[in-house]
């Protein structure tokens, strides 16, 4: 997915790869959270891949993962997190999360968004962000609907 912004030092934002959290970002107490499913559908039918990189706290993330139809990649601690993005072309993959443990991988992927639901969000991991949203819902949306990317985005 191309999308016509400049952003760092390029004239289009391409993302290939879509990295989600599990707990705190798409689910809520280890349940998915509603209206998540349908969105990642319609993301995948654009093309991107969509990863879940969790420390499964609730042990839920094979059995979500697979309710997705996404992959997972077990990541226990924030280093963890960036080793598995790194098999990735950076420059051309996205995250969201709200953690601690996204921190690193929020610095590694071209593209970070931060949201903040019932969990919260860690500041460091705010700050380190290239967006904010109030809710999952709101930054899978963005890839749905990616002139609403262009707006907050562009110099």
């Amino acid at each position: 997915m191309k999308i016509d912004v400049a952003f760092k030092d390029s004239d289009h934002l391409e993302i290939n790869q879509l990295i989600l959290d599990l707990n705190g970002t798409i689910a809520i107490d280890g349940v998915v959270i509603e209206g998540v499913p349908e969105r990642i559908q319609k993301i995948k039918e654009l093309g991107i891949e969509i990863y879940l990189f969790t420390g499964d706290t609730n042990g839920t993330g094979q059995a979500i993962a697979d309710q997705l139809g996404i992959k997972l990649k077990i990541a226990k601690d924030a280093e963890a997190k960036k080793l598995f993005a790194i098999e990735f072309d950076t420059n051309k993959t996205a995250t969201i999360g709200n953690g601690r443990i996204d921190l690193d991988l929020f610095n590694t992927v071209n593209l970070s968004i931060a949201i903040i639901q019932k969990e919260g969000a860690y500041t460091k991991t705010l700050l380190a962000a290239d967006l904010i949203t109030n809710s999952i819902l709101d930054a899978l949306d963005l890839f749905i609907y990616p002139n609403r990317m262009i707006a907050s985005l562009r110099a």
